[in-house]
C-alpha cells in the first residue's frame, strides 16, 4: 500500500504486505491502524521497520515497512494506531466523571455563597 501527498487510509483489517508512505514539508499523509491494544513496532538493526498486532476480529497482521527516499519522512513517523473501542469508552467514561464532579463543585459553591 502507498500513501502519499494529502492522503489519508484508515487501517481495520484485511492483508497489507507493505505500506510506504510519502510525505514532506506540509503534506499530511498518513495512515490510521484500528487493531486491538496488543500491537508493537518491529525493529530492524535498530529502526522502525513494521508494525505487527491484531485486528478486532481476531486475525493476526504484520505489516514491513518500506521507507521512501531521502528528504521524505521514515513510513513509521506518519503511522497512527488507535486504542481499541473498550479503551476509547473508558477515556469517554473518565471525562464525563470529571465534568460531573466538576459541575457538582461548582453547585455546592454556590449553595455555599446563598447560605
Amino acid at each position: 500500500l502507498q500513501v502519499g501527498g494529502n492522503a489519508t487510509a484508515l487501517l481495520t483489517g484485511g492483508t497489507i504486505n507493505f505500506l510506504t508512505i510519502g510525505r514532506y514539508g506540509t503534506m499530511t499523509s498518513s495512515v490510521t491502524i484500528d487493531c486491538k491494544k496488543d500491537w508493537e513496532w518491529l525493529y530492524t538493526a535498530g529502526k522502525v521497520s513494521g508494525i505487527t498486532g491484531t485486528w478486532h476480529n481476531g486475525t493476526d497482521f504484520t505489516i514491513a515497512f518500506q521507507n521512501p527516499p531521502s528528504p521524505l519522512l521514515e513510513t513509521w513517523k506518519s503511522v497512527h494506531v488507535i486504542p481499541e473501542p473498550a479503551s476509547l469508552v473508558l477515556i469517554g467514561l473518565g471525562g464525563l466523571l470529571i465534568r460531573r464532579r466538576q459541575r457538582n463543585n461548582s453547585q455546592r459553591a454556590s449553595i455555599d455563597k446563598k447560605q
